[in-house]
């Protein structure tokens, strides 16, 4: 059967931190084209999400958290290959992988107009709801969404709905440290009819645990039940923010990030710090995710330094810079004219 083009977007949090409730709002953290959302998988081995309602303590410390890092890059629509058939999108996912998800995006609002790959374009004619701004615990919101696209010659008609709740707050515990979060229920149940021939059936629910002093979730729990002709198939994922794998509620390892001159032309200065010893490499990524330099700075002790990139070869136009560590990074925009 071929492979289901799903996107599992990353809510935005804010709040203060402490001991009160976190609140989602797009105002503090919003989402926009640059920002990268890095992530591990953990084995989900006899993990369960975990009970609903205040003052919850979810214990994943003992996680067995993988080595491989995942990046996605929120791009324009206009650098993807798709961009023709999502002409009502202001936002793109691009994850290196080839699958590209679109969204329209406001301050009161996000929403999935679409995703698609070489194979298949799945453009939505009636959207589907991500988020309302802003979103406090024991907040809900349900939207249907729908689309008709076509997959290898044969029509297809995609309808459902989704369901949001803030269904949990409290303390998530992982191996780096404990955290205040709110948690986000996720229900999304949807068939793809195969017109004249048959019906896939998923189930998909999302838990998202948002902390105010992150961008993007901390940690994300997938389970996505399949049903087809007349067999089911069940399948759990874990994904673990980067930037708390190896560090609790405190700042990044890398901090300090400056770009100048920005706009730059042949060359700019960027000035980062770090605050322990670990691998360091920067990165300069075009709109589409595609990585243009990778300079690597071996390993680097705690202190302020300049590196002096070289953009006589690049392009006019924005790039992502990010300075990667081993368990955190930071990113700034630079423009090339």
């Amino acid at each position: 059967m071929k492979k289901i083009l799903l996107v599992s977007l990353p809510i935005i949090l804010s709040a203060s931190f402490l001991s009160a409730q976190v609140t989602i709002n797009y105002a503090t953290h919003g989402i926009s084209v640059g920002n990268v959302f890095s992530c591990y998988s953990a084995d989900t081995t006899g993990v369960h999400p975990g009970p609903s309602g205040s003052s919850q303590t979810w214990n994943f410390s003992t996680l067995n958290i993988g080595s491989t890092l995942s990046t996605t890059t929120y791009v324009t629509p206009a650098s993807t290959p798709y961009a023709a058939s999502f002409s009502g999108s202001n936002l793109a996912t691009n994850d290196g992988s080839g699958d590209y998800g679109y969204f329209n995006g406001s301050s009161s609002t996000i929403a999935l107009t679409g995703v698609a790959n070489a194979s298949t374009t799945i453009p939505y004619s009636n959207s589907e709801l991500y988020m309302n701004y802003p979103f406090a615990f024991n907040n809900t919101a349900t939207d249907n969404f729908y689309s008709t696209y076509t997959s290898n010659s044969f029509n297809v008609i995609r309808s459902g709905s989704i369901t949001l709740t803030a269904d949990g707050s409290g303390t998530l515990v992982l191996p780096s440290g404990s955290y205040n979060v709110l948690r986000v229920k996720a229900v999304q149940m949807f068939s793809d009819s195969f017109v004249g021939l048959y019906s896939a059936q998923y189930d998909y629910v999302s838990y998202y645990w948002y902390s105010a002093t992150q961008k993007f979730p901390l940690m994300t729990f997938n389970q996505l039940l399949t049903t087809a002709l007349s067999s089911s198939s069940y399948a759990e994922s874990i994904l673990i923010n980067s930037q708390v794998t190896g560090i609790a509620e405190s700042p990044s390892q890398i901090t300090g990030i400056d770009l100048f001159p920005n706009p730059a032309n042949e060359s700019a200065h960027l000035n980062f710090t770090v605050l322990e010893n670990q691998q360091i490499n920067i990165l300069v990524s075009d709109l589409e995710g595609k990585t243009i330099l990778n300079i690597n700075r071996g390993e680097l002790a705690p202190g302020e330094y300049n590196e002096i990139l070289d953009l006589s070869t690049l392009a006019k136009g924005m790039y992502s810079v990010k300075v990667q560590g081993a368990k955190s990074f930071a990113a700034g925009k630079l423009v090339v004219e």
